[in-house]
């Protein structure tokens, strides 16, 4: 079991050293990373920077018309976070405190998850800084079609696919897919992932992350010598790995 006495600073704020979320997480893998001597094996390439630089940080204006027909404006994100393996992939998320940032690090945590997995998908995330849920159903759209619109030149099947986070579902997903389809006049459903099933989602999608944390709850009280109620060290409904999945069930990275 891994411990650290590095604490993580809520997004967008700085801890007691001044440090923001984005440095401790450098910090950590730095840390963890250290052992392996990078520096010292490959002199001369600056590996620890270029594993902690963003590729691309993108900060948008975003104008937006109200239903009172005043115009409001919101900042918006992007960063894209190393495609050694492949596409950037990593969610969109609607709330007050995004900031570049925070979603800075979380496109750093994304593409280690890939790397460490093997998955074929580098890491990013976006978002926009808004209170969501106090907005129309009408600005909701709007807003999300704006920011699709804004974001047509840096995503695609094979560049960076977004997908649902905080406050954003299929819903937020069937508006973007249909901002790129009236842009480039045809459907392009690879664009993103957590669109409805109607249009090309996956089943088991919703499930999936709950699935998660789940598996890595048990797996950790496995670790630490816990048993469940009935002796095998496993939730009620949850299958052992390697089990048979009814149609539908399951994470999907779609």
């Amino acid at each position: 079991m891994i411990k650290t006495n590095v604490s993580m600073p809520s997004s967008g704020s700085s801890g007691a050293d001044g440090q923001t979320l984005f440095d401790r997480a450098k910090a950590l893998f730095c840390h963890y990373a250290a052992p392996l001597e990078l520096e010292q094996k490959y002199p001369g390439l600056s590996l620890l920077e270029r594993l902690t630089t963003p590729d691309k940080s993108i900060s948008y204006r975003l104008s937006l018309q109200m239903d009172d027909g005043t115009i409001r404006v919101f900042r918006a994100y992007r960063v894209q976070f190393n495609d050694d393996l492949g596409p950037y992939k990593g969610g969109l998320r609607f709330h007050p405190q995004v900031t570049l940032d925070e979603v800075t690090a979380l496109a750093f945590w994304m593409y280690l998850k890939t790397a460490i997995m093997n998955i074929p998908f580098g890491g990013a995330k976006g978002g926009v800084a808004v209170d969501y849920p106090a907005l129309s159903s009408a600005e909701r759209e709007r807003l999300t079609k704006k920011f699709a619109t804004m974001l047509t030149s840096d995503v695609g099947p094979n560049t960076d696919i977004p997908a649902p986070d905080v406050n954003t579902g299929a819903r937020e997903m069937a508006w973007m897919l249909h901002s790129w389809r009236m842009a480039s006049h045809h459907y392009d459903r690879g664009m993103i992932t957590g669109k409805p099933i109607e249009l090309g989602g996956s089943l088991g999608r919703v499930e999936a992350t709950g699935y998660g944390v789940v598996t890595a709850l048990l797996e950790a009280a496995r670790d630490l010598g816990h048993r469940s109620a009935g002796g095998h060290g496993r939730g009620p409904g949850v299958r052992q790995r390697g089990a048979t999945r009814g149609p539908g069930a399951g994470p999907s990275r779609l």
